[in-house]
């Protein structure tokens, strides 16, 4: 079926070509003679929709909850702008609060990526507000922002939680401060979140992990219209 010349490279780009035409026999039949499930290989049959061939890694073993590396969660967070994908994977097991080396879970790329009704199915099938930062990636949205803060705040996110300060999140978010949500907001610019968390009952005297509260960072490094804003919102340097 194919020949035992091939390099593994030109093997790699035929299962890869496989996954996309969702052609599960010839998958089947390269896992059959000990092609190993990578993780290029999961999230090209997230990516492509390819349900047969995701099913066919399963009954091979495939664990769907392995992160994909140690800055990425697993690929239930490749799913979560379609709702079909999203409950195909929830269905099959997957857990949207596992986490990689750095505390960021499928759930954190929803709120970051995927529209409010997956959200919403993610927490209503066991997502977990208290994991992934989530406010801190909801901040990061380009739409759709006020009500997935709003949302998660309603749901009992921790408002005034920053973020971890272990090594792999120091790399993944330098030169982010790693403070709370409203930090990132403040470093974002995204006025409509600094004005919804204060809104919302954010404490703007937590200091992120440089010591610095929102409003310090914001003198800090000379950004005087969010200067402005955190105080005309009452912060106090």
């Amino acid at each position: 079926m194919y020949s035992e010349s091939l390099e593994t490279a030109d093997l790699h780009d035929v299962m890869m070509e496989a996954i996309q035409l969702d052609q599960v026999e010839f998958v089947s039949l390269l896992l059959s003679h000990g092609f190993l499930i990578k993780p290029s290989f999961t999230r090209k049959a997230t990516v492509c929709k390819a349900k047969r061939v995701l099913e066919c890694f399963f009954g091979a073993g495939w664990d769907i909850n392995e992160p994909v590396d140690v800055l990425i969660p697993p690929v239930l967070c490749y799913a979560v702008t379609d709702a079909d994908m999203t409950s195909w994977f929830l269905e099959h097991g997957a857990n949207p609060n596992t986490r990689c080396e750095v505390d960021c879970t499928p759930l954190s790329y929803a709120v970051r990526n995927a529209p409010l009704s997956v959200i919403e199915l993610m927490l209503d099938r066991g997502g977990d507000v208290g994991k992934g930062q989530l406010l801190q990636y909801a901040v990061c949205r380009d739409e759709g922002l006020e009500d997935v803060i709003s949302l998660l705040v309603e749901r009992g996110a921790p408002l005034n939680a920053t973020m971890c300060q272990d090594g792999p999140t120091l790399m993944r978010f330098f030169p982010m401060s790693l403070g709370t949500a409203l930090h990132v907001a403040t470093e974002q610019r995204k006025t409509n979140a600094i004005r919804l968390l204060i809104h919302l009952g954010a404490d703007t005297e937590v200091k992120d992990a440089n010591g610095d509260t929102a409003l310090e960072w914001a003198q800090k490094w000379n950004k005087a219209e969010m200067v402005q804003l955190l105080r005309d919102l009452g912060c106090r340097s």
